[in-house]
């Protein structure tokens, strides 16, 4: 019998739907940025323009790896939103790099379920959870991106008063 080789194939992201003179990679995308329009700034790919802002980490392996977040809260340069339907290993390498940098990051999921989601298959761990456990707040629909950047805004803020202190 013969053994057919699949290559993987390198995804590439296809903006998908545009709002506000923008190309977002998914419907989520476009439905977080309808609710938060002027409180947020998109941060880069080839669909917003230049990238506005790339987080540098070292992998596992040693070698340098790029993050570019889906958006920053304006007159908030540490506070980050993403729009994830799945927390993959990319992901949690990502949003953990950007916490050891300082940043204070949300998640907003499609849907409740999404966030009960194991984080990989054969897990205990929802994704949820993981970002619990990661000090990572979240949302289970874009309807309440603005609660999230309500709080992380509000963290921020006792963060830095409590600094000062």
């Amino acid at each position: 019998m013969r053994s057919i080789k699949h290559k993987r194939r390198k995804q590439v992201s296809r903006p998908t739907r545009g709002f506000n003179g923008h190309l977002y990679d998914s419907q989520l995308e476009a439905a977080v940025s309808m609710v938060l329009e002027d409180q947020i700034k998109p941060l880069g790919g080839y669909h917003h323009g230049a990238v506005e802002l790339a987080i540098k980490y070292l992998a596992g392996d040693g070698s340098n790896r790029w993050y570019v977040p889906d958006w920053q809260v304006t007159g908030h340069p540490k506070v980050l939103i993403e729009a994830k339907a799945r927390v993959d290993q990319r992901s949690r390498n990502h949003l953990t790099a950007a916490l050891r940098q300082g940043y204070r990051i949300g998640v907003v999921f499609p849907n409740p379920r999404a966030s009960e989601l194991p984080l990989f298959q054969g897990a205990d761990l929802s994704m949820g959870q993981w970002l619990q456990s990661h000090g990572i707040a979240y949302v289970t629909s874009p309807d309440s991106s603005l609660e999230l950047l309500q709080q992380l805004i509000f963290l921020e803020t006792a963060t830095t008063e409590e600094a000062n202190k």
